[in-house]
């Protein structure tokens, strides 16, 4: 998973008129070291060890970061959720404990912190389970009112930077895999017919398709076949993969519309398509 930039607005109301204050400083100066996605096979009763690094890449400051958890849901629609650890029953983040907390990195150094997952002993699990951990630097600059301004509204814009490691627990091979194509929209980029499919896991299991469309004239011969890209979808989330057709003529076609997520699992349907 890409690192998540969120934006927090800092606002002390003083009266009714804005006055910038300078702008906020952000931390773009770590990074995780290796992989920002983990998946474990695990089975009831197990136990996951592993650490996880963050290098600093100032070479004159130190950096403080901390480490928390959240639990994570994604919508075709746009929609990204980060609820609170536990929150729904297939979240994994009240099986692992994470220590330190808190880490001061030196410059131009590592830091490391270490997970554990517990897997429950209770034979009912099935499929998948997952959540997030949340690496952010902290001490960044906050609001600051500026002197002899009590009487108006003050405000600071501060970037926060966050990375986000998604941790996945399969149990086994156990729970149904399943998605369904709910929705397609076929739009116009710069000239370019692109084709908008919306997926949703409907089964127990992550899984990582890739998509693709191939495109057949009236006569029955491939126009094209046409990538749209490879996402994680977790169960009861959805995704939108956003497939160009690039090169293609206006026109009357039956597409094939493929989602591979692999372990010998593939999906696919057929629809009519004009494009314009």
């Amino acid at each position: 998973m890409r690192k998540i930039i969120m934006k927090t607005l800092c606002v002390c109301v003083m009266a009714l008129l804005a006055l910038p204050s300078g702008g906020g400083q952000c931390f773009a100066n770590i990074d995780i070291v290796g992989d920002l996605t983990y998946r474990f096979n695990v089975s009831p009763g197990q136990e996951v060890r592993g650490q996880i690094a963050i290098r600093n890449y100032s070479k004159e400051e130190s950096v403080q970061v901390s480490i928390n958890q959240n639990d994570y849901h994604c919508y075709a629609d746009g929609r990204n959720e980060y609820p609170s650890p536990g929150s729904h029953n297939r979240s994994n983040a009240l099986w692992m404990a994470l220590s330190p907390r808190q880490l001061i990195i030196p410059p131009d150094s590592i830091g490391t912190f270490e997970y554990v997952i517990c897997t429950p002993k209770e034979e009912s699990l099935r499929g998948t389970y997952w959540s997030l951990i949340i690496v952010e630097p902290i001490g960044q600059e906050r609001l600051q009112v500026p002197d002899g301004s009590k009487e108006d509204m003050a405000y600071n814009v501060t970037t926060v930077f966050k990375y986000a490691i998604q941790m996945i627990t399969d149990v086994g091979t156990s729970g149904v895999q399943e998605i369904q194509f709910i929705d397609k929209r076929l739009r116009t980029v710069e000239g370019m017919p692109v084709l908008d499919l919306d997926i949703e896991n409907t089964g127990e299991r992550v899984i990582r398709p890739v998509v693709w469309a191939e495109l057949y004239d009236q006569q029955g011969n491939q126009a094209g076949k046409f990538e749209g890209g490879r996402r994680w979808i977790y169960p009861g989330s959805s995704c939108r993969f956003e497939i160009p057709l690039k090169g293609i003529k206006p026109g009357d076609y039956k597409v094939l519309l493929v989602a591979d997520g692999g372990e010998d699992e593939a999906f696919g349907a057929q629809y009519a398509l004009v494009v314009k």
